[in-house]
């Protein structure tokens, strides 16, 4: 065996075991979600009791879940601003008994401008869920376990930026691997540079471009949303030469050679990134949601290699977690205390009661001082997992309502899947958004590419779409008023700045970091005309 590959071998082995007791825990978990959700419920109450917002809302009186649901509104997150102004002042036991340690940014669909308090217990419930994660991958793929693995790491928006006396934000997202993943962590994974905060994206993609082509074991690539990968991708095909030549002169071990042998495999066998890195086993990514049509176009460049859908994680919970390769991901069942809203009924049901095929709304109470805080991430029920739901991400339940119009994020979706379907459409890219038009008349925009669609097929698809919208009563209603004018259609044009390209820059611009963006179907904010290339279809704008 190379040399190269036994010290990947002997760390991951070693990251194998670290995750062993926490896979059995929540191997546990799975066969009884309800008594361990009421455990922890508990003892979480029991921890916090004392606190500010514990003596506030009585929590020593509650002795079961119906207590606590019956006592304690459901919350968002202005709800918490006044405690987060308390903490940020140095006030003590809050929100919960333990410090908090900083505030990490929220990676919202169109801003970051949430400040989610992070303590040593919001850490160890991450890591109830990352370790059966990793362990499981490890088991499943054990050729994994001879390589060596990118995992995305965005440049941080901000340096030694606090919010009072409390710091906002990890250096890095390794942060929640805790001491002994993060340390193993890092002596495996490739692209570990430190960025700052003003460094361009397109150094950002040099540079990380630079490190994957030096890789030649690179086994495991886990970013969050596949349009990072694309955008890497479509940088490296723009700039291949460029970027092999900077490998060349790098000054690390064997880059000469090893740029050389990236030129004969190009040469050889054409932009096949199998071949440039031969052991690549399994991509890690969003695959469902508004990202589900980028992952044919991941395929295409990654032929034979596992695409697997990474779980439900945002920066306020660890919602779910991929498991078994024929199973969408399973509730992080030990990580939080969570509540399920049916979005047909409004009924709320805890994680033991759901229904195969229901649709909810996810609501969690975690660690972190989050007390029945209402997500918006709306979930199917696909299956069980032992006893434990398995989950699938539809849509952030977004909700753009300029003039009273409540277009929802998942209403948007189902009519784009229908609109695409009549019409044999399938395009990669796609969102809708407000547009300001002439003589500022707003109206919501499909913003699309396609290749070879006339302005008539533009016109019958703007009239498809529209129907579909005018289902929402209050869409209709804001429409008969002339709130909102008549649904458009823009054509993008790639020929020059793919749209991925264009709306991670624009995101980014609003002070998302890179790795953190979601692709939405639906965006709040207007202009975005103004951020591609082309054109409306079948109308006199330009």
């Amino acid at each position: 065996m190379r040399a190269g590959r036994l010290l990947p071998l002997a760390v991951n082995w070693l990251w194998l075991q670290n995750s062993y007791a926490g896979n059995r825990r929540f191997s546990r978990a799975l066969e009884n979600p309800g008594p361990t959700q009421e455990l922890y419920l508990k003892n979480l109450l029991r921890r916090n009791e004392s606190t500010q917002y514990g003596r506030a809302n009585h929590f020593s009186q509650i002795s079961s879940i119906r207590d606590f649901q019956e006592n304690i509104p459901l919350t968002r997150y202005e709800d918490y601003l006044p405690y987060i102004e308390e903490i940020s002042r140095g006030k003590s036991s809050v929100l919960t008994h333990d410090p908090v340690a900083l505030f990490q940014p929220t990676s919202g669909t169109s801003s970051a401008s949430k400040l989610i308090p992070y303590n040593q217990p919001l850490k160890a419930e991450y890591q109830m869920a990352i370790s059966p994660w990793v362990y499981n991958l490890f088991r499943r793929v054990p050729g994994l376990m001879r390589g060596r693995a990118y995992w995305s790491i965005s440049p941080p928006v901000e340096r030694n930026k606090f919010h009072g006396c409390i710091p906002v934000g990890f250096d890095d997202d390794s942060e929640y691997l805790g001491g002994i993943g993060k340390r193993l962590y890092n002596l495996v994974s490739v692209g570990r540079q430190k960025f700052t905060p003003d460094i361009s994206l397109d150094d950002f993609r040099d540079r990380t471009l630079t490190s994957l082509l030096a890789a030649r074991n690179l086994a495991l690539i886990s970013v969050w949303s596949p349009t990072l990968l694309l955008t890497l991708i479509k940088h490296f095909l723009e700039n291949q030469g460029r970027l092999i030549e900077v490998l060349a002169s790098s000054g690390s071990p064997d880059a000469r050679a090893r740029a050389g042998n990236i030129r004969w495999t190009i040469q050889k066998h054409g932009l096949n990134f199998k071949a440039i890195w031969p052991d690549l086993k399994l991509i890690s990514c969003w695959t469902h949601g508004a990202s589900e049509p980028f992952i044919p176009e991941i395929r295409r460049y990654f032929p034979g290699t596992e695409i697997q859908g990474k779980g439900l994680v945002a920066t306020e919970a660890f919602v779910s977690l991929p498991l078994l390769p024929d199973n969408d991901p399973v509730l992080a069942v030990n990580s939080h205390f969570f509540e399920f809203r049916d979005i047909e009924t409004g009924k709320i049901r805890l994680a033991h009661e759901l229904d195969r095929g229901g649709v909810y709304s996810v609501i969690v109470t975690t660690g972190g001082g989050l007390y029945r805080y209402e997500m918006d991430d709306l979930v199917r029920v696909t299956g069980f997992i032992a006893a434990t739901p398995a989950l699938r991400f539809i849509s952030k339940n977004a909700v753009s309502d300029i003039f009273g119009e409540k277009l929802n994020a998942e209403h948007v979706q189902r009519s784009l899947a229908v609109t695409f379907a009549e019409y044999s459409l399938n395009p990669t890219f796609f969102f809708v958004a407000p547009t300001e038009l002439p003589g500022g008349r707003i109206s919501y925009t499909l913003f699309f590419e396609s290749e070879n669609v006339s302005d008539e097929q533009g016109r019958m698809l703007r009239e498809k779409l529209e129907g579909c919208f005018l289902e929402n009563f209050h869409y209709a209603y804001c429409r008969k008023l002339g709130q909102l004018g008549h649904l458009e259609a823009f054509l993008i044009d790639c020929s020059s700045v793919s749209p991925e390209v264009a709306y991670l820059g624009e995101m980014h611009r609003r002070g998302l970091k890179l790795g953190d963006i979601k692709p939405s179907v639906l965006d709040r904010e207007t202009g975005w005309e103004k951020r591609f290339q082309g054109r409306f279809m079948a109308t006199d704008y330009s």
